[in-house]
């Protein structure tokens, strides 16, 4: 992978940060707040982890990613993505956004949530069977495992692609499926840079507990939309990310 895809990546959603942070914190907030019952019962019932994946999928999060891609669309243009069929200008980016993406990805949502989990229970199950049944057949056993470990490995690196498929080019969930994959599988050490960035920067907004609730998921959603523009011009000879001349100098001396 070049590292001009890199360079490219993190130029631009820094200045995308910087550019709507104040955006980014009220999008972040309002995901916390729609969120915060299923995080109260993670935090109070340990057992119940598995609705992470009901809040990584929700309706919120969808609509927060709906929400941030108005913010994405303005750094990048294409003719072919159904993101740029409607580019809104900066004062028109607003909460109604959120709301109304909640009702345009419902239905999508639900079928995230229920993919994401029947993955995770298959994977469950498979090590469940092994460790029941390890010393009558334990090469058996440990070959699916290992199978399944690394089928929802991938999965998970390219689960990054998913949500900002969806949103930017507007398709059904299995073809956002299909397509992160195939970037996953072109782009591996891309992927696995953004992943690792991904759980060092999640990890930080945990510990800090402020920034989990008012910087996260803004965070998170523009990076992953960021990261999935930015290795599609590979592929798309139309989308061009917007020329970025400004430096760090522009923070210390925005007067000059």
């Amino acid at each position: 992978m070049k590292n001009s895809y890199f360079f490219s990546l993190f130029k631009t959603f820094f200045w995308s940060f910087m550019d709507y942070i104040t955006k980014i914190i009220k999008i972040s907030l309002l995901w916390f707040i729609f969120n915060f019952p299923l995080f109260f019962i993670i935090i109070n019932f340990p057992a119940s982890y598995l609705l992470l994946i009901v809040i990584l999928f929700s309706p919120f999060s969808l609509s927060a990613n709906y929400y941030v891609l108005q913010i994405t669309s303005q750094y990048f243009s294409s003719k072919k993505f159904h993101l740029f069929n409607k580019v809104y200008s900066p004062s028109e980016i607003k909460i109604s956004i959120f709301f109304s993406g909640i009702k345009k990805y419902f239905f999508k949502s639900i079928m995230l949530i229920i993919l994401n989990a029947f993955l995770i229970s298959l994977l469950y199950l498979n090590l469940k069977f092994y460790l029941k049944f390890a010393s009558k057949i334990p090469y058996l056993g440990l070959f699916t495992l290992g199978i399944f470990f690394w089928l929802f490995l991938i999965y998970i690196l390219m689960s990054i692609y998913q949500i900002p498929l969806i949103v930017a080019k507007d398709i059904n969930v299995f073809k956002a499926i299909y397509q992160s994959f195939l970037l996953f599988l072109d782009n591996p050490f891309y992927t696995i840079g953004c992943f690792i960035f991904l759980i060092s920067i999640t990890i930080i907004f945990i510990i800090t507990i402020a920034g989990f609730v008012f910087i996260f998921y803004g965070f998170f959603a523009l990076f992953t939309q960021v990261a999935m523009l930015t290795i599609y011009q590979k592929y798309d000879e139309t989308l061009e990310v917007r020329e970025e001349k400004r430096t760090l100098k522009n923070i210390l001396k925005p007067w000059d």
